[in-house]
């Protein structure tokens, strides 16, 4: 049996979570490592988070530049790359 949770994790009492699922957020919260320290507060221990951010590392970034369409402050406050990403998650 599945059940979902469509929230923000801050408006969501405690519960443990199988998995909690973010596409295209992280970069755009003011302080992430709040914000992953309450998601992870909702996993279970064996508890899976998956998620997606715009790749400043990746092929089409780097050839655009300052051109690249995620490039967008105020409204993305966070870049990462895949190192970046690995070593902030790895740091949380």
């Amino acid at each position: 049996m599945f059940s979902s949770c469509t929230a923000h994790v801050e408006d969501v009492s405690r519960a443990d979570f199988d998995v909690i699922t973010e596409i295209m957020t992280l970069e755009h919260v003011r302080h992430p490592s709040e914000h992953v320290s309450q998601v992870r507060a909702h996993l279970r221990d064996d508890g899976l988070y998956v998620g997606s951010v715009p790749n400043r590392g990746g092929l089409y970034a780097r050839l655009r530049g300052r051109q690249w369409y995620h490039l967008i402050p105020p409204e993305h406050l966070n870049y990462f790359d895949e190192q970046t990403l690995r070593r902030f998650l790895d740091t949380q």
